[in-house]
């Protein structure tokens, strides 16, 4: 067992550098790169993009079987993206299609 990377003082799991999360503790440079809308145009446009989307008013599910209104913005409910999809595991798809191919 090794010691954290992070100097945390805890040990790690075989194999590993770090505890998970503590990875983050040792990074110098934060996700944005200390960028700001304020200094740097491109994260001004893209938070302007944010604060503009219009999102669809709440309509019917698209799945065409529960009748259920979806959240603005959303086409399915959770979850009925997949309904009436017709799956045929790759195995059988292929036995099934091997004798037409020449």
């Amino acid at each position: 067992m090794n010691l954290c990377g992070c100097d945390c003082g805890r040990y790690t799991n075989q194999g590993k550098q770090f505890i998970k999360g503590h990875n983050l503790r040792v990074l110098e440079k934060p996700w944005n790169k200390n960028l700001t809308k304020e200094i740097d145009e491109r994260v001004a446009q893209c938070a302007q993009k944010l604060r503009t989307r219009v999102l669809s008013p709440s309509q019917f599910c698209a799945c065409n079987e529960c009748g259920l209104h979806t959240k603005p913005g959303n086409k399915y409910i959770n979850g009925h993206n997949h309904r009436g999809i017709l799956r045929i595991p790759v195995k059988i798809l292929y036995q099934f299609l091997e004798p037409l191919w020449p």
